[in-house]
């Protein structure tokens, strides 16, 4: 009792600091904001958002690819191809080729695009497996197509061999068709002074 009367002074800090302490824990405590869950509704929005997105890419998708098959195939004509389908499917459309096809001329494994004409042509005839919208028959067919061309109607441009050549078709085959004939320069071993010599001698 004696210790106690000597030091009130350190015991009036010691309940200051309890006090203190106890004040500091309900201000803190009270300054806590629970984070509340999202309500129902903005949950029925961000899902409505997703649920359209994914049935925009899906009608994208299913776009339809209308083609002409010509030639000699068992069933030439309009046909409705799906996006990823390739000539070979085409042609499974249109019954089958026929007897005097000349089935070496044709790029079964080309993709098929939206108006596209794929024509198959006879044993003998000149080759013209594809055709791009625009411009006339007489004119696409004095030209070289890159897009479905065959290594040896393509040793026939100025310049390119063998290599040259199969250069084209393995890039076509992992790129996808050409979309412009100068898009040809971005084949290996082909520059501007290979494009050139060409130029006058290809399509797409």
């Amino acid at each position: 009792m004696e210790w106690l009367r000597t030091h009130k002074w350190l015991s009036a800090i010691c309940g200051g600091l309890v006090c203190l302490l106890l004040l500091l824990s309900i201000v803190l405590g009270g300054d806590k904001e629970e984070k509340k869950p999202a309500t129902a509704s903005e949950s029925l929005v961000f899902s409505k958002e997703e649920t359209n997105e994914e049935h925009q890419k899906k009608e994208e998708a299913e776009l339809p690819i209308v083609i002409d098959v010509k030639g000699s195939v068992q069933n030439p004509g309009i046909y409705t191809m799906k996006d990823g389908e390739r000539i070979d499917d085409a042609i499974n459309k249109a019954g089958g080729f026929t007897k005097n096809a000349e089935v070496a001329a044709v790029n079964l494994a080309q993709k098929v695009t939206d108006e596209m004409v794929v024509y198959v042509p006879s044993e003998g005839e000149k080759e013209l497996t594809s055709i791009p919208v625009g411009g006339t028959d007489t004119e696409k067919s004095a030209l070289i197509n890159i897009n479905n061309a065959q290594s040896e109607e393509l040793q026939k441009l100025n310049g390119v061999g063998p290599s040259k050549a199969e250069a084209i078709i393995t890039y076509r085959e992992e790129n996808g068709p050409f979309k412009a004939p100068e898009d040809i320069m971005n084949v290996s071993g082909f520059g501007e002074k290979s494009f050139e010599k060409i130029k006058e001698q290809i399509t797409v």
